[in-house]
């Protein structure tokens, strides 16, 4: 039980709507954020994303979902929108 191990301390109140079933198809949003906010998955450099390894592991996989979901259409990557 990972609420009670941490002890609700770094449990935040959930954003989804109550009302939506989330297996129904639509745009959704994946945010994957890092710890300290470490540039983990690449740099923006002149302009441009340039993936480190681990970035590059990430986008493979990524890429790899329209496999095995055919629902799944579009891709957009970015660094950080603050």
């Amino acid at each position: 039980m990972p609420a009670r191990k941490f002890q609700y301390k770094y449990r935040i109140k959930s954003t989804r709507l109550k009302y939506w079933d989330y297996s129904n198809p639509g745009l959704y949003f994946v945010t994957i954020c890092t710890k300290d906010i470490i540039p983990w998955f690449g740099k923006v450099k002149g302009g441009k994303m340039v993936l480190y390894n681990i970035g590059n592991i990430a986008q493979d996989l990524w890429l790899e979902i329209d496999k095995h979901f055919n629902f799944v259409r579009f891709f957009v990557a970015r660094s950080r929108s603050f």
